[in-house]
């Protein structure tokens, strides 16, 4: 395909990143401009800097921009070998010009973990599952919010 620019945003959970999106973006290698707003769950471990880079970056050789906000869903057995929030920020090293944000959060009662990676500069229009780990910043562009938590809430969310 010869596309120069390309933006997903699906509010939706998709259980099939590897199965069926990762193949479509194979075919886009001529992409200088990507833009993905999505929320993935079904993998076995959260999406980090290095599955970008693996599954996407190295795929794209004219990719100039790269810009995203990826909330990755899991479900853990055992709450050893859980990957941190600074586990998770250092693979994200050279994955787009723009700052990089990352925090996780791990829900016991549900067994579930969820891993926001977003570009600070995306315009992105949604935050779903904003949690106490939420890492502050300006959202001009933000039009609908969802909160959850275990716990009960600490910031203050609107100026």
């Amino acid at each position: 395909m010869n596309l120069k620019y390309f933006s997903l945003t699906c509010r939706d959970k998709t259980f099939v990143y590897n199965q069926v999106l990762i193949p479509h973006l194979h075919r886009m290698s001529n992409l200088e401009k990507l833009i993905l707003n999505i929320s993935i769950e079904g993998e076995e471990k959260f999406l980090d800097g290095n599955n970008l880079k693996k599954n996407i970056i190295n795929h794209m050789f004219r990719l100039r921009q790269f810009l995203f906000h990826i909330r990755s869903i899991v479900v853990f057995d055992n709450l050893l070998h859980l990957p941190s929030n600074e586990d998770i920020q250092h693979t994200l090293t050279n994955c787009s010009d723009h700052q990089v944000i990352s925090y996780v959060d791990y829900f016991p009662s549900e067994s579930k973990g969820q891993c926001h990676i977003y570009t600070y500069s995306n315009r992105m229009i949604f935050y779903d599952d904003i949690t106490n780990h939420f890492p502050d910043g300006l959202f001009k562009y933000i039009q609908d919010v969802t909160l959850f938590d275990e716990r009960p809430f600490d910031h203050i969310f609107f100026l």
